[in-house]
């Protein structure tokens, strides 16, 4: 992208902040929300999800935001985020990795103490278009594939016990227990998971080009098959989903593509 292509996608995205910041969706849901988004280790992030905040408090004003930041976000994040247009306010969250997770353990973590709640998690890389319906169900994104039907994930499945046979990988950019509380088996069974995928992805059963990308999306794996376990409705924000495909909700896929809105 040009120069001049990306002063402009910056003035088109403050008009936009500015309008959300403003005014009320016509469409705006009444329900109240808790909603947590995780910043860590790039500052960038937060220059996304002001995106992400401002874009779901226009349509949904009655909305709590909680903040997950290390000491790379924290300051910048409390000076971006700290003017809520929404009724119930903000909040930031210090990450103290002392353990030396990755971020993807991080926000496993962060998504295992929502347990029993209806709070959601969800990626600094979104964009709300139209207001969510509150659900008491298990909440993902959307359902990607069946792991049956795409390498390397076939070969995991079938060279171990991880997953049935018509397990599926679900995306993660939007996840909500809908008040389903995991027990202590299903939390072990979450890091037994873990530990196990890890292992998986350092030995020979997945090719040395993949390990970077299987790697990446070990805490969306983990929740996949650990909630089909899970006696527990799941349910899908979207059908079908691809970057800036304008939906509900979309997606830049920074991690990914490092697209930006």
């Amino acid at each position: 992208m040009s120069e001049v292509e990306c002063h402009i996608k910056s003035r088109n995205r403050k008009k936009e902040i500015s309008h959300w910041k403003s005014h009320k969706s016509p469409f705006a849901s009444n329900e109240t929300f808790r909603s947590h988004v995780m910043l860590t280790n790039n500052i960038e992030y937060v220059d996304l999800a002001e995106v992400c905040f401002f874009s779901f408090l226009h349509h949904h004003p009655n909305t709590q935001f909680i903040f997950h930041c290390d000491e790379i976000t924290m300051e910048y994040a409390i000076k971006k985020l700290s003017l809520c247009s929404g009724n119930a306010g903000v909040q930031f969250e210090k990450i103290y990795n002392r353990s030396g997770l990755t971020w993807q353990e991080q926000k496993l973590e962060i998504i295992l103490s929502l347990s029993g709640s209806s709070d959601l998690m969800l990626d600094a890389d979104l964009r709300w278009n139209a207001a969510l319906e509150k659900r008491e169900e298990v909440l993902f994104l959307v359902k990607e594939f069946n792991f049956k039907d795409k390498s390397p994930f076939r070969e995991i499945v079938k060279n171990t016990n991880i997953g049935g046979v018509n397990a599926s990988m679900k995306n993660v950019s939007v996840f909500s227990f809908g008040g389903f509380k995991l027990s202590d088996a299903d939390v072990d069974l979450i890091r037994q998971t873990l530990q196990q995928y890890r292992e998986i992805v350092d030995s020979k059963i997945v090719g040395n080009q993949d390990k970077a990308d299987i790697g990446r999306v070990m805490e969306q794996f983990v929740l996949s098959v650990c909630s089909e376990k899970w006696q527990k409705t799941i349910g899908y924000v979207k059908e079908a989903d691809k970057p800036f495909d304008g939906g509900i909700v979309e997606s830049c896929y920074f991690g990914a593509t490092g697209g930006k809105f």
